[in-house]
């Protein structure tokens, strides 16, 4: 089940106290496109990956934000690929 590891991104993602580096949100942006490798994706999985990937898109760096892109993609792609 993805739920519980994107809902742990989307806290650590968008907690301000949290202050995750750019290193940090790459590698776990790298572990949410490989988790998202060909998997069934519901609806609620879905706009929690949305929800987590949000914050990341406002960020500067623009190797997060396509990573960020990449991830709701791919998802995006799963979930409708199955219903």
């Amino acid at each position: 089940n993805l739920l519980p590891a994107v809902s742990m991104f989307l806290t650590a993602a968008s907690d301000p106290n949290a202050q995750l580096n750019k290193d940090q949100i790459d590698h776990m942006l790298n572990a949410a496109s490989n988790a998202t490798n060909k998997r069934y994706i519901d609806a609620n999985q879905l706009a929690l990956i949305y929800s987590a990937m949000l914050p990341l898109l406002r960020r500067e760096e623009e190797n997060i934000k396509l990573k960020a892109l990449d991830v709701m993609k791919r998802a995006t792609t799963l979930a409708f690929a199955h219903n």
